[in-house]
């Protein structure tokens, strides 16, 4: 009888973007039930030597506590001043300051153990594809996609010369897998965008990329294979099959999640792509939960990792988010092992 082998453990990671919080007031949290905490910004503090101490002991004691795996958002803004969350340009170029700070940062997360990271470059105003005044997409300014390919290209650059041998994700379109229900224009903006920069991605650098998918707010579970079906037809017209399939859920239902997990399944088997659960609640028991059941019912799944939001308790009224560092809680020891 031919033994068992096991397979290699799925990562388990979470979404690090800040490594500070401080709180505002009471005024209308009660009213509009946010958060009352505001987050400071990694990568564009990053060159102040106390930020990048603290940030290299948070990465230290993440790791330590489990997580294998992390995912950063890059974000762009077309300017030239300084802002809090973003890198500015006017023409997408990843500033010299800048991608010292990108350099450093990544080369942090290589020196503390992780075995990879994802880097989703990200866009604002006339430079996000579903830019919104009145309808999605009605501001994207399509001018723009060379100046986005141009910091997208900057940012991959930089961290894949930082990175040493720690492998390396970027995911093109935060949260931008397109929606059937979109406007036609938006949603064929979005082909020609898509089609454009990962052929451009795929030429330069190689199947390390992928178009994250998000649910939207009260969808029902189906809309993870309606937005990952159409992106995979989007990119097929363009000659490509993109290598990760990543979903971002926040339900809090199981059910729910093992259909949107089944989906993915099924549509990453047809095109040859791996599976991200890119963003679930924190300390989530019922997610973690269900992704250990439907770990253990798929023995041959494509998913490899596991992430996080660390994101408030959306039931408390004026809740404050988790604070840095974050520890894998009740996702601990999901998917450790398959069996093949």
């Amino acid at each position: 009888m031919t033994p068992l082998l096991l397979a290699a453990a799925i990562g388990i990671g979470v979404n690090y973007n800040w490594y500070a919080f401080h709180l505002e007031s009471m005024h209308d949290c009660s009213t509009n039930r946010e958060s009352r905490s505001v987050g400071t910004w990694i990568l564009p503090q990053y060159g102040d030597g106390r930020v990048r101490a603290t940030v290299q002991r948070q990465l230290a004691a993440m790791h330590a506590s489990g997580f294998t795996t992390l995912r950063v958002l890059v974000f762009h803004d077309h300017s030239t001043g300084t802002e809090d969350d973003s890198f500015t340009s006017l023409d997408g170029s990843l500033m010299p300051a800048d991608a010292r700070k990108l350099h450093d940062f990544v080369g942090d997360v290589a020196r503390a153990g992780f075995r990879s990271l994802e880097l989703g470059p990200a866009f604002v105003n006339e430079n996000s594809l579903y830019c919104n005044r009145h309808v999605w997409g009605d501001c994207f300014d399509p001018k723009r996609s060379d100046e986005n390919w141009r910091f997208i290209s900057g940012v991959a650059t930089t961290a894949i010369g930082a990175a040493g041998s720690m492998p390396l994700r970027f995911d093109l379109g935060n949260e931008q897998a397109p929606d059937p229900r979109m406007p036609a224009a938006t949603l064929q903006n979005a082909k020609k965008y898509f089609g454009t920069i990962a052929t451009r991605f795929q030429t330069a650098f190689g199947s390390i990329w992928l178009i994250s998918s998000a649910r939207s707010d009260a969808s029902n579970a189906g809309e993870t294979a309606d937005r990952l079906n159409l992106l995979v037809d989007d990119l097929s017209a363009a000659g490509l099959k993109p290598p990760f399939l990543e979903v971002h859920t926040y339900s809090a239902d199981g059910n729910d999640l093992k259909q949107s997990l089944d989906d993915a399944q099924r549509i990453a088997q047809n095109v040859g792509a791996n599976v991200i659960l890119g963003e679930l609640p924190y300390h989530s028991a019922v997610q973690a939960k269900t992704v250990a059941g439907w770990i253990a019912r798929n023995p041959d799944s494509r998913l490899i990792d596991v992430l996080q939001w660390p994101e408030r308790d959306p039931s408390e009224v004026c809740a404050v988010d988790p604070v840095p560092p974050y520890t894998p809680g009740p996702y601990y020891n999901v998917g450790s092992t398959r069996r093949m």
